[in-house]
């Protein structure tokens, strides 16, 4: 697995045998951009346009539940937690309503 780590974001781009030995218990990115544990996978194949492979999973959520991810070969994944895009967003409009 291709991965790297800038700023504490981590970014990889899994290859087909990431995709194809992902089970359960293990860590993958969710749709929050944290690490999670995956619970169940429930889908797993090729895709009919390219050939990559894809997973499709339920990971554990912090305050209970799961939430659905998936990963397809060779597309890049990052670790970027919600809470920090949208510190940054409110960040940038402040700066430009302040600057106009």
């Amino acid at each position: 697995m291709e991965r790297q780590t800038v700023n504490g974001v981590d970014a990889y781009r899994p290859d087909r045998a990431d995709i194809e030995g992902l089970q359960v218990g293990d860590n993958a990115v969710d749709v929050f951009g944290e690490w999670s544990e995956v619970t169940e996978i429930f889908a797993r194949g090729d895709n009919w346009k390219d050939g990559g492979a894809y997973v499709c999973f339920y990971t554990r959520m912090k305050l209970g539940g799961t939430v659905s991810g998936d990963m397809r070969e060779g597309e890049t994944i990052f670790t970027i937690p919600l809470g920090r895009v949208v510190d940054r967003i409110d960040s940038i409009q402040w700066e430009t309503a302040v600057t106009q």
